[in-house]
This record gives C-alpha cells, structure tokens and sequence, in this order.
C-alpha cells in the first residue's frame, strides 16, 4: 500500500512538469472571447416587467441579454402611514358613516409597532392648511387613534361654489411633505385616502399631475378608497394610485352595509400588501459581450420599459477558467492523476477505518447493555416519584378547595347574622331603581350576560365595577372600564371600602351605598 502511494506522488510530479513545459508554449493563446457580464437593477414598480421591456440600446457591444427576476428585495418590517380623511357636510352622514366605520375597523386591526397620522381634509383658504390633524402627529398609540375616530364630529360647513368638491389633492401634497420629512430607517411609507371621489381642480399646483410627480419623486405610494355610491368614480383618482404604485377601491353599491364591508376588505388589503410594494422589485440582468478578455472598457446602454440606463464596465482580464479552455488535454491528464492519488488514499483511510471500528465494537454493545439497564431503572424511579407526586397535588388541591369552601360558608354566615345587605339606589332614564346585596361578589354592569346588578346606560360599561365583601368592609374596585369609577370623588384605583351612603359614579350614573 506504502508502494503504491510513492509510486503515484511520483507520477503526478512527473505530470505536473510536463504541464509547465507545455503552458510557457500557450499562455499567450486567448480562446475565450465572449465573457459573460451580469449586474442587478432595482425597479421601484411593485409589479413585475415583463422581460421585453429590458432591451440594449443601439451601439452596445453586446448580445445574449437575459432578464431573471430575483424577488430578494428585503421588504420594510414596520409602516409609516398618513391617512387622509375627508369630511364634506354636503355629502352628507353617509359618506361621513361610511368613512368612521371602516376607519375604526382598520385602526383596531394594526399592529402595535406600525406609526400612523391621521388628518382629516374638506376645502381650504389660500391661507389655511388643507390637513387637519386628528393625531398629534404621528402615532403608535391606537387606543388613542380609535378614541379620536370615534368621537370625531361630522363637519357643518358647506360651500356654494361646487358643494360636493374636495381638495383631495392638496391634503396629498400636504402628506406627502409631511411624509417626506419623517426620516424613519425600517419603515414603509404609504398614504390612504378615504374619499367620495369628487376632486376639486382649480390650478395647476391643485392638481393629478404635480401630486403624481411628487409622489414618485419622493417614492411615497398613494393607496385610495373611493366612496362613489352616488355618482361616478373619480377615473383622476384612480390613476394617481395606480400611477404612483399605489391601489385604488371604489364602492358604488346601492346598498350601503355592502359599501362598508368593500371599504373595511380594501383597507385591510392595503394594509396586507403595502411592505411589498413599497420595496419594489430587483432584476438580474445578464450578457455576452463581444470584447475579449483584457480588453478596453465597454459602455453598456440598456433601456428599461422607454428609460436608458448608461454603466462602463471593464472587461474580464485572464483567469483559470480561460487558461483550462486553452490546454484542456494538459488539464484532463492532470486530474486523472490527482483523482488515482485521491482514491489510494481514501481506501486506505476505509481500511484503517474498519478495521477500528470491528476492535471496539464489543465495547461499544456492551456499555450500550449496562445503559440500557441503567436508564430502565431510573425511569422506574421517575415513575414511582411522578405518581406520589400527583397524589400529593390532588391532595393539596381538595384541601384547599375545603378551606375556601369553608371560608365562604362562613362569610355568608357572617353576613346573614349581621343582616349585612346593603342597598344600592340609582337613577336611570328618571326611573329610581335599587338592588340589595345578597352574594359575596356583586359585579355592576351594563349587560345581564356579565353583570349581577344591571344598569342601562351607555357611559357604564358591560362589566363596570365588582364589589366584594371581606369579613369586615364592602370593597369595590373598577373592572378596567371606559369612564372609571369614583367613590366619594375619588377615583378607584385599587380595591376601596364602601362606608353607609357613600356615594359611587359610574359613567353619569350615581349610586347611593346604604348599609
């Protein structure tokens, strides 16, 4: 075996000495001639270019282009977005239902990192700001964003001069200023219009054109929802989304529950899709030029969809793979040598290999028996422990279920020999009401399904506040609800104990605690 592999380390040196003789005689020789370029071009355009679109231009030294889309572009985690919301009096509680609705359902379904300002828009004096913010700026407190939606007021202001018309374009301009300014790394940027697709055009600032061309310059998409339920859809609209990358949904139905349901899917569509657009497409583009290798540098002129590209690149100079083309017999003989020198060498590394494997596999079964036997043993223990284990926690469990049950039982008693029900009396709608206590907890509230004593009002909430007695106060604490609770003008934080005709505001409802 030793022989063998002197003899074939010998042979491959005598080989490798022939080769050396031989390339001083064909280095000179250049046989590859058509080097292959390729390069990656970024498209802003969400959608995909068809691979006809990208051709080279006229006097290019080249042939063979290829087009691959990549789809490697890294899309943005997070969303920045402006939502412009329009407000026209003479369009009356429709739009203005159509608009809060799918608004509160779209900001109840973001997520909690995304940022969003919201401003809503009519018409403006050459002196006023079109945008009027909702949010003080941009925001990631959507509790705070639903809360302003939902109380926001609908607007009474009317024009005589083309009631219906908006300035749509304008508050666009105004975002996409704004969105401009807001610096934010990770961040997709993006503009949601809600409107009735009626805008007004009264200039040439105030109009499609400059507002498309500022969106592609500052590569900010504007996304639009149409509410057109009583007249045509703005065709203006619609091509500013579509010509800024954006999306465009228009509701024209009759049927206006349908129109919310369309407006809440767009929106929620928008939302799904707007990273992915945001981030564009990447495109490898590959070539064969026609100057050799180590040759001059060569312009490329390449068109994309009408736009032409310029890049110099230097052409390739000479590598391995071109000195292989030029002495391939020289190359093949030099590889079969290394391949006989490789497979000595791997057989005799699958000699000494097997052979140490037979010397310790009598060790290896027998410690493989002794574990065997050992892990046996200990999953029996584990299972002995397991089983007392599970004995004494179903043990601990009845206890204490016997001592809370025991504890109740007693509170109740406590109760009925003190004669300790007190009263709550309240006023609803101008009609007196009152509940005595009876149980231990006592939950207030708007709905039966979650409440013990029921009060109908809007401002309570449906589980509002609980109150419990512990043996020697009746304590009240606040469930989490929309308007609070307040105990004798103090507002409950933490558990408080009731006194005889303390005095509890729910919402507008005032309780009076009578012991």
């Amino acid at each position: 075996m030793k022989r063998f592999l002197l003899y074939s380390i010998l042979l491959i040196a005598g080989g490798a000495n022939v080769l050396a003789q031989q390339g001083s005689l064909t280095a000179n020789v250049n046989v590859d001639k058509y080097p292959t370029v390729s390069f990656v071009w970024h498209e802003q355009n969400p959608n995909t270019i068809p691979a006809a679109d990208f051709a080279l231009a006229e006097g290019t030294e080249a042939r063979d282009i290829t087009v691959e889309n990549l789809n490697l572009v890294n899309k943005p985690a997070n969303q920045s977005l402006i939502v412009l919301w329009e407000d026209m009096a003479s369009q009356g509680t429709h739009m203005y239902d159509f608009s809060q609705r799918i608004l509160l359902d779209f900001f109840g379904s973001m997520r909690a990192q995304d940022e969003v300002l919201v401003a809503t828009f009519n018409r403006h004096a050459p002196e006023e700001k079109v945008m009027r913010p909702l949010t003080d700026g941009f925001t990631t407190n959507k509790q705070d964003v639903l809360k302003k939606v939902a109380q926001y007021p609908h607007s009474t202001r009317t024009y005589r001069d083309r009631p219906l018309e908006s300035d749509v374009f304008p508050a666009v301009n105004e975002a996409l200023q704004t969105m401009q300014k807001r610096d934010k790394e990770g961040f997709a940027k993006a503009i949601i219009v809600i409107t009735s697709g009626m805008p007004l055009e009264n200039s040439a600032t105030n109009s499609v054109v400059s507002v498309q061309q500022l969106a592609l310059q500052y590569h900010i998409p504007v996304y639009v929802v149409q509410y057109a339920a009583n007249h045509g859809p703005s065709t203006k609209l619609e091509g500013l989304a579509n010509d800024t990358y954006g999306q465009n949904v228009t509701c024209v139905s009759a049927n206006h529950s349908q129109n919310i349901e369309k407006g809440k899917q767009a929106l929620r569509q928008f939302y799904s899709v707007i990273p992915t657009r945001y981030a564009g497409k990447d495109y490898r583009i590959t070539y064969t030029t026609k100057s050799p290798r180590g040759h001059q540098e060569q312009m490329l002129k390449l068109t994309v969809a009408g736009f032409e590209y310029q890049q110099t690149f230097v052409t390739p100079s000479h590598t391995f793979g071109s000195w292989v083309k030029a002495n391939v017999l020289l190359f093949i003989l030099l590889v079969i040598l290394t391949l006989i020198l490789i497979g000595a060498v791997v057989f005799y590394i699958i000699y000494v290999k097997r052979k140490h494997e037979r010397e310790i596999g009598n060790v290896v079964n027998m410690q493989n028996q002794q574990m065997q036997k050992a892990e046996g043993e200990i999953m029996r223990q584990q299972q002995e422990l397991n089983a007392y284990r599970m004995q004494q926690a179903k043990q601990e469990e009845r206890e204490a279920q016997e001592k809370a049950e025991q504890e109740r039982e007693r509170l109740m008693n406590l109760m009925r020999t003190k004669n300790l029900y007190p009263r709550l009396q309240y006023i609803v709608n101008g009609e007196s009401q009152s509940y005595e206590i009876h149980q231990l907890e006592t939950i207030i509230g708007r709905t039966a399904k979650q409440a013990d004593v029921v009060i109908s009002d809007d401002t309570v909430s449906r589980r509002h506040a609980l109150i419990v007695f512990d043996g020697e106060h009746f304590l009240i604490s606040d469930c989490n609800s929309t308007n609070g609770t307040i105990v004798d003008g103090v507002p409950v934080t933490q558990p408080m104990p009731l006194r005889d005709h303390s005095l509890i505001n729910l919402g507008s409802i005032l309780i009076n605690f009578n012991l």
